[in-house]
């Protein structure tokens, strides 16, 4: 896919890095990316959120990031990306599945209904067996403008659909900041809020680690996604299937 890029025709390739933990040793292509995906992340959070917003911890070497960048005289340059982690990884990691930490911290006993809802989801998909994860830290190039900012947008949002369909995990959850009118794009792709134990859906909340901005809960199920955000996204198989993935398939054999 062409576009427009400091009045010069560029390319955009997509690029899926697989839990960087396992080539980050032996890729320098792995660690220029992350490099740049760090500082993409920083520089985007820190542009809306004060002093001290933390948007990469250690899942980001656990997970798999999903990024944009434009590619230009044979060099990349990040331009749009989110990273997802799945239940699959937690458990080859030890760790807990990280959205309620990631939005309550250690104020979760503030949040009572968010929290058990939290947990009743990820409990009913557990029993069920199914496969699910937490979609965090969406992040684009701040300073785009006009067509191309639009352009990127449009292409990130369909990754999200070729990602997860992709993979075949149905049911995603994440947070959703109420500012810029998120909630609302989040809804149109299919995306609903999550529910209390009445099954009403659960009002914003201020999230603590970010500085009492506010968010909702937000998930996918196994109804997908919208007729009309899969069809905006379909526009953009062509790119999809150009990615460029990079994992080390003999861990994943390893552990398997």
């Amino acid at each position: 896919m062409k576009i427009m890029f400091d009045n010069e025709e560029a390319d955009l390739e997509v690029i899926v890095i697989r839990r960087p933990y396992d080539t980050y040793r032996t890729s320098t292509q792995t660690r220029k990316i992350i490099s740049d995906l760090f500082k993409l992340k920083l520089d985007g959070y820190c542009s809306h959120y004060p002093y001290g917003i933390l948007p990469i911890s250690d899942y980001d070497f656990m997970g798999t990031h999903v990024c944009l960048a434009i590619k230009r005289k044979d060099d990349l340059f990040p331009v749009s990306a989110f990273k997802s982690i799945s239940y699959q990884d937690c458990l080859d990691f030890d760790a807990p599945f990280p959205v309620i930490n990631h939005k309550f911290g250690k104020y979760k006993d503030q949040f009572p209904e968010h929290v058990e809802a939290l947990k009743s989801w990820e409990e009913n998909l557990k029993k069920n067996n199914s496969k699910f994860a937490y979609n965090a830290s969406w992040t684009m190039q701040s300073d785009l403008k006009g067509e191309l900012r639009t352009a990127i947008r449009d292409v990130s949002y369909s990754l999200f659909y070729h990602y997860y369909t992709t993979e075949g995990i149905e049911h995603v959850i994440n947070s959703t900041s109420c500012n810029y009118g998120v909630n609302k794009h989040q809804e149109a792709m299919g995306l609903k809020y999550l529910k209390d134990s009445s099954s009403q859906a659960l009002p914003p909340f201020e999230s603590p680690v970010f500085h009492n901005q506010p968010f909702y809960i937000m998930y996918l199920d196994q109804d997908g996604f919208s007729e009309l955000f899969t069809r905006r996204s379909e526009k953009f198989s062509s790119i999809w299937k150009r990615r460029n993935v990079i994992e080390d398939l003999g861990v994943r054999r390893a552990i398997a």
